[in-house]
């Protein structure tokens, strides 16, 4: 699907990540590009890799992968348009050899056992049942491969208000993705990633995006990208009013996480990565093994 121009009823019926596709948005990424790659970094991606990138959107940072460690990377996801304008991405920049884009569920993969080298998502977790989805995701890495995932996460110990707070802006934003979205800590993380049979498991938390990241990621997008992308999303949310009462309230809830200094003091984002168990053998006579 190419992100043919709508109505304005249209617009205004499309859920929250088809509008931000819409628009043109390449990324979800509250951690900016230099936390993603410390996640690919901790995750040994280079030119020998097979990558699997769950929720890839419209294919930026697949993209992005894919040229700079001249590696193989499918990217799944979950929306027809977020799948349609990634192929178009990859078309743009002469590299579908490397790249590959389909519709697909992230709580069941359409892989077989141990097909990649490397398994990420970022900020599509949370939104799941984050045992069965990291189950599911160890499921298709080869034995020894990285599991990684970035994440928005939330303190232990937060004071009332602030807590209160956060929930509200939990709940804002659960009701504009049509998603259960709680935050939970990292120790969380790695609780659910033991529990899901990844071994080896670290950590590393970010609390704050310096503002040259910000700069960073809109020189490699391009100014006039940029521009074009906050227009479209003014004009929208200034003449269509389904928009306006749909979105506008997440304005809210962004500040309250990212930008407020009583709450968002509490909130970062952090990578977690993990290995696969590397197969066991088990010796049953003098001289054979059986692969486990």
């Amino acid at each position: 699907m190419s992100n043919k121009r709508l109505s304005r009823k249209e617009v205004s019926h499309l859920n929250y990540y088809d509008f931000t596709a819409y628009l043109g948005m390449p990324l979800f990424q509250f951690g900016g590009l230099k936390v993603a790659e410390d996640l690919f970094r901790r995750c040994g991606i280079d030119e020998k890799s097979h990558v699997l990138e769950v929720g890839c959107g419209t294919g930026f940072m697949a993209c992005r992968i894919a040229k700079e460690k001249n590696c193989r990377i499918v990217g799944i996801d979950i929306s027809e348009r977020m799948i349609g304008m990634a192929k178009e991405r990859a078309k743009s920049l002469g590299i579908e050899d490397k790249v590959t884009f389909r519709m697909a569920d992230a709580k069941d993969l359409p892989f077989e056992d141990n097909s990649f080298d490397v398994v990420f998502a970022q900020f599509v977790t949370v939104l799941l049942d984050k045992k069965k989805a990291l189950t599911e995701y160890k499921r298709v890495l080869k034995p020894g491969g990285f599991l990684g995932v970035v994440e928005i996460f939330r303190d232990t110990l937060i004071p009332y208000e602030a807590s209160r707070d956060i929930l509200e802006a939990e709940k804002i934003l659960s009701e504009a993705i049509e998603l259960d979205l709680r935050l939970s800590t990292p120790t969380q993380w790695k609780s659910w990633f033991t529990d899901a049979g990844v071994q080896k498991i670290q950590t590393a938390e970010h609390k704050r995006v310096p503002v040259r990241e910000t700069l960073k990621f809109i020189k490699i997008v391009g100014v006039l990208p940029t521009f074009k992308i906050v227009f479209r999303y003014l004009y929208h949310l200034f003449f269509n009013v389904g928009v306006r009462r749909r979105f506008l309230p997440t304005n809210r809830a962004k500040k309250i996480l990212l930008r407020r200094r009583n709450t968002a003091k509490y909130i970062g984002v952090m990578i977690c990565v993990g290995l696969k168990p590397a197969k066991k053998n088990l010796v049953v006579s003098r001289g054979s093994s059986i692969n486990l």
